[in-house]
């Protein structure tokens, strides 16, 4: 009875079947290799993108929570503020 699956067998590796599968499942991966690398570009455009403006979010809060410190530091009470 022939064994199928290896080399120089009945359905081995060296079968116009097996080959056909191998060359699909090889253009298959290709395709989808050029579809992630390109989703991968895309993606890490976009997040530096976002981490630009997250710096520059971040910049103009700390530069507004300096002028409000410098704002409020020279506000003088002649009195305590009354309780409620």
């Amino acid at each position: 009875m022939p064994m199928l699956g290896g080399a120089g067998e009945v359905g081995g590796a060296d079968t116009p079947a097996y080959s056909s599968r191998s060359t699909n499942l090889s253009a298959l991966a290709a395709v989808l290799r050029t579809k992630l690398t390109a989703r991968l570009g895309t993606d890490s455009a976009r997040l530096d993108e976002l981490l630009k403006r997250l710096v520059e979010v971040d910049l103009t809060i700390n530069e507004q929570r300096v002028r409000f410190q410098d704002a409020i530091r020279a506000i003088k009470l002649v009195s305590p503020l009354p309780v409620t």
